[in-house]
């Protein structure tokens, strides 16, 4: 209900129901060019419902086993880590700053543009459509192409450096499903998705 009404109209339709992509917190639905991550409903007290259980079973553990390592600050921390997850400003201020800070690096690496005046509403993040596929998927097809292969992988791990160094912006989930590959005639482009767990460093931790 919370979606830009041009959006809820389109995923009404029956080519557009189904998410293209779909995780724990959110699901991804393709409209036009525009990638639009939405929130699941309920997720946000579903997740405040298994800290609670998860730490009656910590201090469960504890009272029978007196030497079992208290669990409770380790829980607490992975709720807060989900609940900045589940903030889609944030993550798309990190998508905006990363998108800068490659490209004033000049590395070959796409991030997806943020479409702040086109629809960024709470637990809606609209971003532009970035083309690709998983990165396990191509990999066994790259390695007939030795020399894009190689160019990818390095464009990839200098990405990642130069978001880390320069940036002071760490993508905490680069998983195969986060990291696509734009394959050309003549080159293969690395593209991270999902920024919804990052980490900024200060210029010391850096």
């Amino acid at each position: 209900r919370k979606a830009p009404k041009a959006v809820r109209t389109a995923l009404l339709t029956s080519d557009l129901a189904r998410p293209v992509a779909s995780a724990s917190i959110a699901q991804v639905h393709r409209v036009g060019n525009v990638a639009v991550k939405m929130q699941k409903p309920g997720v946000r007290h579903a997740f405040w419902v298994d800290k609670l259980c998860l730490k009656f079973i910590a201090r469960l553990v504890q009272r029978l086993e007196p030497a079992a390592p208290d669990l409770c600050d380790v829980i607490e921390s992975q709720y807060v880590n989900f609940c900045r997850e589940m903030e889609f400003d944030a993550e798309a201020a990190a998508l905006k700053d990363a998108r800068s800070v490659l490209a004033q690096r000049g590395q070959a690496v796409v991030v997806p543009e943020p479409l702040h005046d086109e629809g960024l509403r709470e637990g809606i993040l609209c971003m532009r459509w970035v083309a690709g596929e998983k990165i396990s998927v191509v990999s066994p097809l790259l390695t007939k192409r030795p020399r894009v292969f190689r160019d990818c992988v390095t464009a990839l791990v200098d990405a990642h450096a130069c978001l880390l160094f320069h940036g002071g912006l760490v993508h905490m989930d680069p998983h195969p499903g986060n990291v696509l590959i734009d394959v050309r005639a003549d080159a293969a482009v690395p593209v991270l998705l999902d920024w919804g767990m990052h980490q900024r460093l200060e210029d010391a931790q850096r």
